[in-house]
């Protein structure tokens, strides 16, 4: 994966070329950069998303309990059920 710009103060890449706030804008690597999370996603699943067939939140709290974490991100552990 390679590195993308965008803004911390802008809510999008665009906006931040249209506001032309040169200078604060950073690289951060693509699979960090939340423009680009739906980019390998089904079209079915983005469609199924848009239209709630299911709830991306429960979702992610879900992968994020997969992986022992809390809402924040800490270390939790895993759930022995």
């Amino acid at each position: 994966m390679g590195n993308t710009q965008i803004c911390r103060g802008c809510e999008s890449q665009q906006e931040c070329r249209e506001s032309g706030s040169i200078g604060s804008c950073d690289e951060i690597p693509d699979e960090k950069n939340p423009e680009l999370i739906f980019t390998g996603v089904d079209t079915a699943l983005l469609v199924g998303a848009i239209n709630d067939h299911f709830d991306l939140h429960v979702l992610a709290r879900q992968t994020l309990r997969n992986r022992g974490l809390d809402d924040d991100g800490n270390f939790i552990g895993f759930d022995e059920n």
